[in-house]
């Protein structure tokens, strides 16, 4: 389980800006207080990742969230969700458990193949760099045009097969977002 300090958890001003847009709350230390209690006592639903790229952890609790800094040491924005695509379902129902296990496990699987897909992708980009400098260096002692044109097809399959695997992983992380905002809805 993910320990947060809370006595030395910092609030952005990006967070209290959206504070205040989303939940109407205009006292900074009222702010505070709701993002230490959604920390608190809310869930940890897991490390997701942003559409910029930035990696973060998620908690929620209620229809509130609190995204929280790689490094846990500030609250980088607040969420309000809205459950427009799961109906609401009292707790004491057993198909509320069932579909908390299911995210939960979907969870589970996708953090394991984004691990391994990160790993594979941090190893081919080794290779590929080794490759394009290779063919780069042939690129510049040759003097055939024949030669110069397979060069640069083949630096442009390399780039093109990197940049598939890279689309798959952001795909990845954005099929993790989805069921990160749909575990928050059922907490």
């Amino acid at each position: 389980m993910i320990e947060v300090n809370l006595k030395a958890l910092e609030i952005t001003s990006h967070a209290i800006e959206r504070a205040k847009e989303r939940f109407n709350i205009l006292n900074e230390l009222d702010i505070v207080n709701m993002c230490k209690t959604i920390i608190k006592t809310g869930v940890y639903i897991g490390e997701i990742t942003c559409e910029k790229g930035n990696k973060s952890h998620l908690f929620a609790s209620g229809k509130k969230g609190a995204i929280i800094s790689q490094d846990l040491s500030k609250v980088v924005t607040v969420i309000e969700y809205r459950r427009g695509h799961i109906p609401d379902l009292d707790k004491k129902n057993p198909l509320h458990n069932k579909l908390v296990a299911l995210y939960h496990s979907e969870m589970k699987r996708l953090t394991k193949l984004e691990q391994s897909l990160l790993k594979k992708l941090k190893e081919t980009k080794l290779y590929n760099d080794i490759e394009i400098a290779e063919l780069n260096l042939k690129l510049y002692k040759t003097r055939s045009e024949k030669t110069k044109k397979e060069v640069e097809q083949r630096i442009a399959e390399i780039k093109n097969k990197f940049e598939e695997q890279e689309f798959a992983m952001k795909q990845i992380e954005s099929d993790k977002r989805i069921i990160a905002k749909s575990m928050a809805c059922l907490t």
